[in-house]
């Protein structure tokens, strides 16, 4: 299909973000032609009522429009997003053979990491700054903040850990334990130091 002309397929730069009926649509401008589309809808690779997978591209973001039954003033839709040598993809494991890694990576910079690497396969929620993540792994769940806080809290509900085979360690510089009611410390030997 090398050097064939696809019918009713365009690249275009998106234009205008701001869909009137609030359906996540876009105004596209297509550069060859100096024509700007109405509103097209946008491919997803899962969509239905009020559920699906919704990233709309950026404004000045490259995509490829298809026009239904190839006609180019007809209805179409946004297939997908362009990378192209101004706008380079995010970095990646630079291994390009094994494709070990799925990940989104947002305009300011947070990231969602899928790792398929043998033996070190990850899930990891990272903020924009590095400082703040959530990694999991074969082994463990870790949530790490440099700075800031942490925060669990079940405004209605009840908070419980369990290491019913295991340990559990509290290391702080100070710790406060409250309760509005009874406090009940229990164990097979209780050392108070």
């Amino acid at each position: 299909m090398s050097g064939q002309a696809l019918s009713g397929v365009l690249i275009g730069i998106v234009h205008d973000l701001r869909d009137p009926e609030g359906q996540g649509r876009v105004k596209v401008r297509f550069p060859k032609t100096g024509r700007t589309s109405d509103w097209l809808r946008l491919a997803a690779p899962m969509a239905g009522k009020e559920r699906g997978l919704f990233l709309r591209p950026e404004k000045d973001d490259e995509v490829i429009v298809i026009f239904e039954d190839g006609r180019l003033e007809g209805d179409g839709f946004v297939l997908g997003s362009l990378w192209s040598g101004a706008d380079k993809p995010p970095p990646d494991d630079g291994d390009a053979e094994k494709n070990n890694w799925r990940f989104w990576r947002s305009r300011s910079g947070h990231v969602v990491k899928l790792d398929d690497t043998s033996g070190k396969e990850l899930i990891e929620i990272v903020h924009k700054d590095g400082q703040r993540r959530i990694l999991i792994d074969d082994q463990k769940i870790e949530v790490h903040c440099q700075t800031g806080n942490v925060i669990v809290k079940a405004d209605q509900g009840n908070v419980s850990i369990s290491a019913p085979a295991g340990n559990m360690e509290l290391d702080a510089n100070q710790i406060s334990v409250k309760a509005k009611a009874k406090l009940i410390l229990s164990g097979a030997t209780v050392d108070i130091n």
